[in-house]
This record gives structure tokens, sequence and C-alpha cells, in this order.
């Protein structure tokens, strides 16, 4: 479990934020109510904080004191503060915090939890900055760094294309209207032909007087335009508002595509993604293996078992079929007791020990029940000589398994056996 500090005197507001932390986040708080405390913590603690929450002003120290020892250890910091002046922003913004929250309401701990939560998960989030200005360039990637993301810089849109076309964990770009001259409006539009609104964020930057542009660059495909000069503050609210929107697609798309019982994909994933991957398999000439698996008597199970013992038999294959997928291996259930996977870059014979090899471990495994034991087998029919399209692909396979079936289940059957 990830450990957190909270460095703040007052107990009550201490103790909710320890107790939001652990509760919504799933974070071991830990609390320190002086710099004093914070010190000891530091000193002798076997845990390594990944951030701080940490209240601007203490009663045993300086203000910022706390701040500045945490910044001393390289723990990123959310600072609190129940005072408000443009000089205590400049205090707060000097020290490179993360960000900073006043204590006035509710909704504020709610947003220092969510700047947590954001620095939990940025270090697996890729961030480019675009600029032909190496000065632009520098100060935004250290505002992206203070936020944990990994940072990514170029000053061409050849580069910039080159980082989104190999780094599928970029997932915000901020584009500068002036790189390759006045060609961001071009990048931009460059970029998004290749990814889409749901996996990568646009953030276009003008200058002032080029505010007239935004219209253009939103048309391009951007997300959003932030003219100069803008604070920090307003940087990290767009990017955080766009970092938490990809989240939000990426959870709902998960859902919608995931088989709520075993958790692999359900029939609306097998048609996007089987279908990308089976179309890719054509393109390049690359040998592939496409499988269609039936439990045997699975009526028969229910029947015995009942519906409950059933859905844990489709639960077991499902971690079965997991544990031996890769990952550019598609796996889903399409109904029932019915199984689709999909193996690219597979030859025939080596997809026919694959599923021989799965047909036995199957068979070797059972499942502990209230009525005795349960252990049940899996047909498989299994295509290689490819059809022109993923419908064609699985009326081959789907042929193959019925052989499987009507020669006596327990079985595998290929396009060079059957």
């Amino acid at each position: 479990m990830d450990h957190i500090l909270i460095v703040e005197d007052s107990e009550s507001i201490a103790a909710l934020l320890a107790e939001r932390c652990e509760r919504q986040l799933g974070l071991q708080a830990q609390i320190a109510p002086s710099v004093a405390a914070l010190q000891t913590m530091l000193a002798t603690s076997e845990h390594r904080y990944f951030a701080a929450i940490c209240d601007l002003n203490l009663p045993d120290a300086p203000p910022g004191a706390a701040v500045d020892l945490l910044r001393s250890k390289d723990i990123p910091i959310v600072v609190l503060t129940g005072e408000w002046s443009e000089e205590i922003r400049s205090r707060i913004w000097e020290r490179r915090v993360a960000d900073y929250v006043l204590k006035e309401s509710s909704a504020d701990i709610s947003y220092a939890l969510n700047v947590v939560r954001r620095l939990r998960y940025n270090p697996q989030v890729a961030a480019l900055v675009a600029d032909p200005l190496q000065s632009n360039r520098e100060a935004i990637a250290d505002i992206l760094r203070d936020q944990k993301l990994k940072v990514l810089q170029c000053e061409s849109p050849e580069e910039a294309l080159q980082y989104i076309e190999s780094r599928p964990d970029l997932r915000l770009a901020l584009i500068d209207y002036g790189i390759g001259g006045d060609r961001g409006l071009d990048l931009t539009t460059r970029i998004r032909r290749r990814r889409k609104r749901d996996s990568l964020a646009i953030i276009a930057l003008t200058d002032f007087e080029l505010k007239r542009a935004s219209a253009r660059f939103l048309r391009s495909g951007a997300n959003d335009v932030l003219a100069r000069p803008f604070t920090p503050e307003e940087l990290l609210c767009r990017i955080n508002l766009h970092l938490d929107t990809l989240d939000l697609l990426e959870q709902l798309r998960s859902e919608a595509e995931q088989d709520f019982l075993t958790g692999l994909g359900n029939r609306h994933y097998l048609n996007e993604r089987a279908t990308a991957v089976y179309a890719d398999c054509l393109s390049r000439g690359m040998p592939f293996a496409l499988a269609m698996a039936d439990i045997d008597h699975f009526k028969s199970i229910n029947d015995r078992f009942g519906h409950l013992v059933g859905d844990r038999a489709l639960k077991h294959l499902g971690r079965i079929l997991s544990a031996n997928t890769k990952g550019k291996d598609v796996v889903a259930r399409i109904g029932g007791e019915e199984f689709v996977i999909l193996l690219p870059d597979t030859l025939p014979e080596s997809a026919a020990r694959f599923f021989e090899s799965l047909r036995r471990e199957i068979a070797g495994s059972a499942i502990d029940t209230d009525s005795g034991t349960l252990a049940f087998t899996v047909s498989f029919g299994v295509a290689t000589n490819a059809g022109a399209s993923l419908r064609e692909g699985l009326e081959r396979a789907d042929r193959l398994l019925y052989r499987a079936k009507a020669s006596g289940r327990n079985r595998v059957v290929t396009d060079l056996t059957g």
C-alpha cells in the first residue's frame, strides 16, 4: 500500500484528510502535527512517501518550513493554506509544489484528494511539450515534472509525430502555435488523424495577440486553447481536467467492453479489438489463429450444481484463459459458455500445440463446491486458414468447434486436422 504524509496541526482536518485518503484512495496515511514530528517521522520511518499534504503554517516553525523539508526529500507536496495573498501565492509556487489548496470548504478537501490521486497515477503518463523555444519548453516541463508526469520535449512537427506514433503512454500534448513556423495548426490536425480524442488530449498554446486562432485550433482537433501569459494554476487546472476526462472515458470504455462475470472482453470488445487485430494480421501477411471454445455439457453443470457454481466455472475458465494469453492476444466471452481467442503472430502448428496444452490444463483443474468437486472440459475449434474478415474467420472456427463437439468433446479440432 502506498503511504502519504498529512502534515497538519488541526486534529479535525488531519483526521478528515487521513480518513478520506484511506477510504477513497486506498492510501496509508500518517499524520505529523508539527515540523518537529515531521523531522522525526522522515528520519525514522521505514516507508517511502509518494506525496504529502502539508499545511503552510505550523506552530513550531516559520511559514513554509515543513514544505521546504519535504522538498529536500523530493516528496511531491499539496500545500494547504488558510490565508491568501499574492505574496503567499508567490512563496508557494517558488517552492515548486504540485499544487495548493485554500482551506475553506469540503470542496477544497476534495480538490486536494484529486491532486493526490493524479500524483499517484501520473508516473504512468507521458506528456509532450512541442515548442520551438527551449525556454518555453523548459518552463512548462518543470511544471509537468512537479506533477510526476513523464515529460517529452521536441522542437519540430516531425519529432512530435514520432513520439505520437511510438509512445502509447502519451496522453497529453501541449502544442505551440509557432512550431514549424506557424504549423501548430497543421501539427494538431496530423496528430488527431493518428490519435482520437479519447486517447490523447491536445492543449494548444498561443500568444495573447493570436488568441483569434483559438477557433481554428479547436476545429483542427485541439481539446483546449491556452493563451500566454498564463499562470501555473491555470495550466494545471486545464491539464488535470483533460487527464481526468481521459480517465473517465477509459473507465466507461472498459466497463462497456468488459464481461461482467469473467472480467474478459465481451462481444463489443471482440468486435472492436479483434476486428482491428484480424485486419492487421491480414494486411501484414502475419500468421494467426482464431479459436472458439465451449464448455462441454454446461447445462448439466448448472442442473447438478446450480447456476452459482456454473458462474464459478465460467470465472475459473476465464482465469485460465487470461493466465495463458499475453498482451496482443484477444480473449472474450461472447455469451453463455462460449469464448473466443485470437492469437496474432502464431503459426498453425504452434496454435495446435497451444490449444492442446490449454485443453489439458482445463481438464486437469477442478473447483471445490458444497456438492463435491467439479471438473469440466472444453472443446476448441481453431481456424488458422484466414478468412477475408473476422466474421468469416469466426464462422470457420465455429464449424470446427461443431466437429469437436460431434466427435466426442474435450478435444481440439483445427483446419489442419479437422
